[in-house]
């Protein structure tokens, strides 16, 4: 069996089609796989998670920036996030970094042979052993940013996120699990 997660299989075109191929060029220039075994997986990262990650990152990768801040160093996460729902509003289309991963994902239109959590150890290993691997491989170069200081994000911050992501968040609840030793505290744990 091979794994492959950038291709995907659509219900309206069970023979398959590139994710982001069809994000780009639409339906009539779908670029179908020619194998026909292949597993799909959606992996779901953190709402929270992913938006301080894009934060702390902005420092360091062009790509992600927002329209008052082109990096951490130029505003406060809760101005990054005031940008992002700004940024996804209908008229502005919206970076495809801050886009909800339900929408990235196209569930209406995909066929996901298993839907895992980033931050669940046991969705972790299960995957990983799906690769053939016993554990999951340890980080090689941690971020840069990881020690980047951000404090507790306000009530109107934590809304607005939620508000985004709603179907992430209700996504994210359909995938929990019973808790596990080790587990990180997630946007949906904090709002929830």
């Amino acid at each position: 069996m091979s794994i492959t997660i950038e291709n995907c299989t659509t219900k309206t075109n069970p023979g398959g089609v590139r994710c982001a191929e069809a994000r780009r060029s639409g339906q009539k220039n779908f670029t179908y796989m020619e194998e026909q075994n292949y597993t799909t997986i959606l992996i779901l990262r953190d709402p929270f998670e992913r938006a301080l990650s894009a934060y702390h990152n902005s420092g360091t990768n062009p790509h992600i920036y927002t329209q008052h801040c082109k990096s951490f160093k130029d505003c406060t996460f809760d101005r990054w996030v005031d940008d992002i729902v700004d940024q996804l509003k209908p008229k502005f289309g919206g970076n495809e970094h801050f886009l909800p991963q339900t929408r990235i994902a196209q569930l209406d239109e995909m066929n996901y042979h298993y839907l895992l959590r980033m931050s669940s150890r046991q969705d972790l290993d299960f995957f990983f052993g799906l690769l053939g691997l016993d554990s999951i491989p340890e980080k090689k170069n941690k971020s840069k940013n990881s020690n980047k200081r951000t404090d507790m994000p306000n009530n109107r911050t934590m809304s607005k996120l939620a508000s985004v992501y709603k179907e992430d968040l209700i996504l994210w609840q359909s995938l929990l699990h019973r808790r596990q030793e080790g587990e990180e505290l997630t946007l949906y744990d904090y709002w929830n």
